[in-house]
């Protein structure tokens, strides 16, 4: 099995930000388990909370989800929510 390297990941944060911080990269560790370690990663650089991610074709990912599913999306964007998913 091959290990995975680190890799950057294009975040679209414009539902947040309107300066600098609209677009931003994040290099992803593949130490994460799943997408949770990215989404705390976030919120911990631009305290924002809670960040929940989708696609650029809106589908959502969920914070279970092995953070290896976000090599295979173009970029992600940050989806505003007023709940938290267990």
């Amino acid at each position: 099995m091959l290990k995975m390297k680190k890799f950057p990941v294009k975040i679209d944060l414009s539902t947040f930000f309107e300066d600098e911080r609209k677009y931003v990269i994040i290099l992803v560790d593949p130490q994460w388990k799943n997408v949770e370690y990215l989404q705390r990663r976030v919120e911990e650089i631009f305290d924002v909370r809670p960040v929940r991610f989708l696609t650029i074709d809106n589908l959502f990912i969920p914070p279970q989800e092995s953070i290896e599913v976000v090599e295979f999306t173009e970029s992600l964007k940050y989806e505003k929510t007023t709940f938290l998913f267990f």
